[in-house]
């Protein structure tokens, strides 16, 4: 009886899997880390769109604070909104700007906040709240850099709107 060479599967060097790896994983690694910068980019920005809508929503209801003074005049609660809705963005005062201006048809500054009276303000002026921050990466490669993101919201006053009982204005 004849005996058959059997084949055998010809092994591959060992060298040759660590060099395909050694080639792989940096592109591997780039992609991850791109992915999850990206990620956290599109959070800090919604963080900070979020702030910025949140403390002009909080600006223009109108009732009076806890402070007894109009909410559009509070400038430390309504600084504290936006730190509130944006508490991941680490917001700072500085990173938010309050001003006021005579509405969209009549885009005038009326002053910012802490520096405008109540009697400068009227019936469909508007609050704008700028919020600023910075993302920045966590690792830095050559192509992440700083990048700088600013939301801006307006929101209409309403101050001395009389109503009647029978909803005429």
């Amino acid at each position: 009886m004849r005996l058959l060479k059997s084949t055998s599967v010809k092994k591959q060097p060992l060298g040759q899997t660590m060099v395909e790896f050694a080639l792989a994983i940096p592109i591997f690694l780039v992609l991850f880390i791109g992915i999850f910068e990206i990620g956290r980019l599109v959070f800090t920005y919604n963080a900070v769109y979020s702030a910025s809508r949140e403390a002009a929503r909080y600006a223009a209801a109108t009732d009076k604070g806890t402070s007894g003074i109009p909410r559009y005049l509070d400038c430390s609660a309504i600084r504290a909104a936006a730190k509130n809705a944006g508490i991941l963005a680490n917001l700072t005062d500085a990173d938010i700007v309050i001003t006021y201006d005579g509405g969209p048809h009549n885009m005038t500054s009326i002053g910012t906040c802490g520096a405008v009276s109540e009697t400068a303000i009227i019936l469909g002026d508007r609050i704008k709240v700028t919020v600023n921050a910075t993302f920045r990466p966590a690792v830095s490669l050559g192509f992440l850099h700083d990048i700088p993101i600013v939301a801006t919201t307006y929101r209409t006053l309403i101050k001395g709107l009389d109503v009647n009982v029978d909803g005429t204005f």
